[in-house]
């Protein structure tokens, strides 16, 4: 009874640990989310000095959370090297808010690119949160990511281009534009001036090729499959003569092992 009360009570555990997982992990996600649309209001719509530092405080503690969740998932990783080389731009997520503490920085060059760095760590860990959403590989996934990258990119680049000589992305919605076009592999009259934009506009460049040829091969595969239902190869049409001879050789076989049991002589019953 005691052995059994002690099974009972492991099962219990884990099945506790397992829920408690789960629901961190759907917590973590929305707070995915979350932070996505921050970092949009944060580029794309002006605020008071009030609401910023509202904003700023909302993203800083989201990023503690961040924090928290990767260091758990790093002390129970067996291979904690392996870990880290898998989820180097989860690490740069983390380390990169860092430096925004730090006033003097945002004075510097270099706060620019750290935009840069940030929008593209923040966006993926968007699309890990959209793979637990959606699932990864399937036409949903591949237009809500297409959304999120048209969104920030665009905002983004639009806040990277302000005060730029010979910018013509001066506002939130020629970004979206430009990074709309770009995605679709339309092309734009626009197009970004300042290095840092162009950096984060190359990535928008070769996200939009993939997608691309990512929609080209699933036409391609529906055609294909439209075509071989309205007209079946001979290949398919010798396998389907094959297989209804082998269905005809099969029914003639069992009708003639019948018909031998029955002339035979009759079986002793035991």
């Amino acid at each position: 009874m005691d052995v059994r009360r002690l099974q009972f009570g492991t099962e219990l555990d884990e099945l506790d640990w397992q829920a408690l997982g789960e629901l961190a992990q759907a917590f973590v996600t929305a707070l995915a989310f979350v932070f996505l649309g921050l970092l949009a209001i944060e580029l794309g719509v002006p605020l008071s000095s009030t609401w910023e530092q509202r904003l700023e405080l909302a993203s800083y503690l989201i990023w503690g959370v961040f924090v928290v969740e990767f260091a758990v998932r790093l002390t129970l990783a067996t291979d904690r090297p392996r870990f880290l080389r898998s989820n180097w731009l989860s690490l740069i997520a983390i380390v990169l808010p860092a430096f925004r503490v730090l006033r003097a920085a945002r004075a510097l060059r270099i706060a620019r690119s750290l935009r840069v760095a940030r929008l593209v760590t923040t966006t993926n860990r968007g699309t890990r949160a959209l793979k637990r959403v959606v699932g990864a590989g399937g036409i949903g996934y591949v237009l809500s990511f297409s959304l999120v990258v048209v969104v920030l990119a665009g905002l983004g680049v639009a806040s990277l281009e302000q005060g730029q000589t010979g910018s013509r992305i001066d506002s939130a919605t020629e970004g979206l534009w430009w990074a709309a076009t770009t995605v679709t592999t339309l092309g734009s009259a626009y197009y970004p001036v300042s290095p840092e934009a162009r950096a984060l506009g190359l990535f928008v460049m070769v996200y939009g090729l993939a997608v691309s040829g990512y929609v080209t091969a699933v036409l391609a595969v529906f055609l294909l499959g439209l075509r071989d239902k309205e007209h079946p190869s001979d290949e398919y049409k010798l396998l389907r003569t094959e297989i209804a001879e082998l269905r005809e050789e099969l029914r003639r076989s069992r009708s003639q092992d019948g018909g031998a049991r029955g002339d035979g002589a009759p079986r002793t019953r035991f």
